[in-house]
Formats: structure tokens, C-alpha cells, sequence
């Protein structure tokens, strides 16, 4: 029998994403967001007042009976740290991506995990979009035939309040856009073709913001076993605050199929274009309730850790690509994890 009842979480970090993290728990029946960390206590005790959810910090979430889950939507470069001390306080953790900047880190977290008996989850929330769970289905079923070529195209104006000098355009901190938004085109990539990937070569500029090292153009090539191929382009040069443009287009042998960020309800103002809904409140709604249930033992992963493993590898080669304009093959990642 499906468990329905409340399930107790903490929010560790209240940004942007983790106020997105926050109304989701909101709009989810069997989620109860008892606790909200962050280092800056004035943001914190803002989500609490619109949430209902206590401040707290991070010891004492850790050692509070009634949360049984943590919510990771904190800088990359402190995920590993923050989800091995929920792991070993016994809590289930869902992060968001990417889950860690190596290989080998994401799998000693898979292995704390394991041995602690709780459940560790990466946020790859495209997954849960409506469209693109869809394709899936549709790519499961035989629709399409054998997949042969994916392309993932995103665009956007520079995404984040403080500019590219935040923590995001700090390699060593994000992982650069490989790590930090590309990962998004590669996990589909890696979930639609469902087959290791083989080889990666990447190329980029770094036009928008130039003089911070960000390839904020990029073009990631990646090669399957099967010979299969994807193309993933990860752009940040939209003017506007707010502007925002996604489209894909998967091809097999049987058919294809296409999708792009919808203009019906498109809403211009002084921040740019946007959607009335985003589909990245339904994601995140969908990721959260899938999450639970893995917790309870409901629901078998949608995204599997050796999928997350292939996802890192594939960044770890972009950058490894970027920096030298060679291919790399995959199992030079993995294996030296």
C-alpha cells in the first residue's frame, strides 16, 4: 500500500532554487517542510515566513527526529560535504545537480548511501518536465524506432542576480557550464538513448561575458556505443534579464519528435519573455513526490546512479575537451574514478 501520509523535510539553502525547492514542497500532499537553512539568516527567516517552516541550522535538522529527508539547493562545491552529513545522520538527501564535481566523490556518497540504508537522489529535474517525460515514454515504447541523434539547444540571458562573477562562473566551485546547466542536455542524452556513452568533444567561447573564463557558448558532442550521437549547446548571450529559450529534437530510425518552450501565454515585460507557468514548477512537483515515494520503498529510481555517474563523466570530459580541443574517450573518466 502506497504511504500518503506527511513526510518531514529540510530545505538546506534558500536562493533562487531553494525557493522553487520550497513551493514545491508546498504544492506536494505527502511532503511537510519542517526546516529551512542558510548562511545568510535574513534569506532564511524570509522562506520561513512564507513558508511556515522553522529556521534552523544545520546541526540541529541533522539531529531532529521528525525530518526524515534533506534538501540540497546549495553551491556545488558544498554538496559533498553537506549530503555525506545528512547520509551519516541517517537522512535520505535529494541534490540538486550536479550531485558532485568527480566521479569518484559521487560514488563515495553511492556507497555511504548504501551502507547508511537511506536514499541519495540527484535533482536532474528536466526529467520530470510533462513533455519530456513524454518523449520517454514514447522513445520506451518502440515509437520511434532505435534513437540515433539527439539535440538539446539552450539559450538564455545571464542567468543569475549577481552576474557571471558569482559563484556559478567559478570553475572550481561549479564545474563550469558543463557541470553547472549542460548537464541538464547530457542526462537526457544518457536517459533517452539508454546506452553508455563512448567518446565527448566540446568546443566554446566565452562571448557574453568575456574575460571570466565561462564558456558561455558551447557546443558538446557526444558519441554512444552504438554509434548513436548527441549534440548538446548550452548558450548564455540573450539580452534581458529574464529571456529564456529550450527546444530538443530526438530522430530514430522509426521517427522523430521535437519540443520547444511554448509561446502561448508568453508574458513581455521589463525583465523579458517568459511563460505564465513554468514548466519547472511541475518538474520540481513531479521530482518531489517521485522522490518520497523512493524514500518509502513506493517507486524504482528514474534516474539511476550509474546514469548520474555517466552524466559526470561526460561534463568532467567537456571540460577535459574545452581546455585541450581533443576528443576523450569515456572510460578514461570512469576508470580512474
Amino acid at each position: 500500500m502506497v504511504d500518503n501520509s506527511a513526510f518531514g523535510l529540510a530545505l538546506v539553502g534558500c536562493g533562487m532554487f531553494g525557493r522553487q525547492h520550497a513551493n514545491a514542497a508546498a504544492a506536494v500532499p505527502t511532503a511537510n517542510l519542517i526546516s529551512v537553512v542558510d548562511l545568510d539568516q535574513g534569506r532564511a527567516s524570509a522562506l520561513a515566513r512564507l513558508t511556515g517552516a522553522a529556521v534552523a541550522t544545520l546541526e540541529t535538522v541533522l539531529a531532529d527526529d521528525e525530518i526524515e529527508a534533506v534538501i540540497l539547493a546549495t553551491p556545488t562545491d558544498t554538496h559533498v560535504t553537506l549530503a555525506q552529513a545528512a547520509i551519516a545522520a541517517g537522512k535520505h538527501v535529494l541534490v540538486e545537480k550536479p550531485v558532485a564535481l568527480e566521479v569518484a566523490a559521487f560514488d563515495s556518497l553511492m556507497q555511504a548511501s548504501a551502507e547508511a540504508g537511506v536514499v541519495l537522489a540527484a535533482g536532474q529535474s528536466l526529467r520530470f518536465e510533462p513533455t519530456v517525460h513524454a518523449l520517454w515514454s514514447s522513445v520506451r515504447g518502440g515509437v520511434l524506432g532505435q534513437p540515433v541523434l539527439f539535440n538539446w539547444v539552450s539559450n538564455s540571458s545571464r542567468p543569475w542576480p549577481t552576474g557571471w562573477r558569482s559563484w556559478q562562473a567559478d570553475p572550481t566551485r561549479s564545474g563550469g557550464m558543463p557541470f553547472h546547466l549542460a548537464i541538464h542536455g547530457l542526462d537526457l542524452a544518457i536517459w533517452l538513448m539508454d546506452e553508455p556513452p563512448a567518446r565527448v568533444y566540446a568546443q566554446g567561447q566565452d562571448i557574453a561575458a568575456r574575460g571570466t573564463g565561462v564558456h558561455d557558448y558551447s557546443h558538446i558532442a557526444v558519441r554512444f556505443e552504438s554509434g548513436a550521437n548527441a549534440l548538446i549547446e548550452y548558450h548564455a548571450g540573450l539580452p534581458g534579464r529574464s529571456s529564456r529559450h529550450q527546444e530538443f529534437r530526438l530522430y530514430g530510425t522509426g521517427g522523430q519528435a521535437g519540443w520547444r518552450l511554448p509561446d502561448d501565454g508568453l508574458l513581455l515585460d521589463a525583465d523579458g519573455g517568459r511563460p505564465f507557468t513554468s514548466e519547472a514548477e511541475v518538474s520540481l512537483r513531479r521530482q518531489l513526490a517521485h522522490f518520497i515515494a523512493l524514500c518509502r520503498g513506493d517507486e524504482p529510481p528514474l534516474v539511476t546512479p550509474e546514469q548520474v555517474r555517466q552524466a559526470l563523466a561526460c561534463a568532467a570530459a567537456a571540460n577535459q575537451a574545452l581546455a585541450t580541443g581533443r576528443a576523450v574517450e569515456l572510460h578514461e573518466m570512469l576508470e580512474g574514478a
